[in-house]
């Protein structure tokens, strides 16, 4: 694979604008409090369903025609933000996420359809089981996170009908970084 022409790429579930830009202010609030090297631009923040990483121009024509199969046989469904958490050490989590919940079953099996139908194009599925979450920040600089500062932030309550997946790009250097390939609406 000739690696100019790769790009770097995953497949999400995009936040409905609104929402994205009520946690863009919240973002703002909580960057102040909580010392993570990086927090999310707004107009990134999404659910991860399958991270394809480098991915040749053949690949990404492949992967279009195959997302589009699996989301035309996909209904809409109800997700929510459900909590606040961190993955990574106690004390210095590497990753500050948002959780979800409502219709979670619904979201498994998509995830599931959509990995099971890019593994043959490349994309194998990651080993570790799946955790659907929303990315706020990473890296915390200092070594005293406590967990019980959580307990204190009020994220909201966000609701939204999921009715399409997205194929991102990744542009490091850019903010905001993902950039949309490809649209795949859900069946109503």
């Amino acid at each position: 694979m000739n690696k100019i022409q790769e790009r770097r790429t995953f497949v999400a579930l995009p936040l409905p604008t609104s929402f994205r830009e009520q946690l863009g202010e919240w973002i703002k609030e909580t960057q102040k409090e909580l010392p993570f090297r990086k927090w999310i631009h707004p107009q990134d923040i999404h659910i991860t369903l399958h991270f394809l990483g480098s991915t040749s121009q053949e690949q990404l024509e492949e992967t279009i025609q195959a997302l589009r199969r699996v989301c035309q046989q996909q209904v809409p469904f109800e997700l929510s933000i459900d909590g606040l958490g961190t993955f990574g050490k106690s004390d210095q989590p590497r990753i500050f996420w948002a959780g979800v919940r409502g219709q979670l079953d619904e979201l498994r099996q998509l995830q599931k359809k959509v990995t099971t139908a890019l593994t043959p194009i490349g994309f194998p599925p990651e080993s570790r089981p799946y955790n659907p979450h929303i990315t706020l920040a990473r890296k915390y600089t200092s070594s005293d996170f406590d967990r019980s500062q959580l307990a204190s932030l009020h994220i909201g309550n966000f609701k939204w009908v999921v009715d399409r997946a997205v194929l991102y790009e990744t542009i490091l250097g850019q903010g905001p970084m993902y950039h949309e390939i490809g649209t795949f609406s859900f069946v109503d």
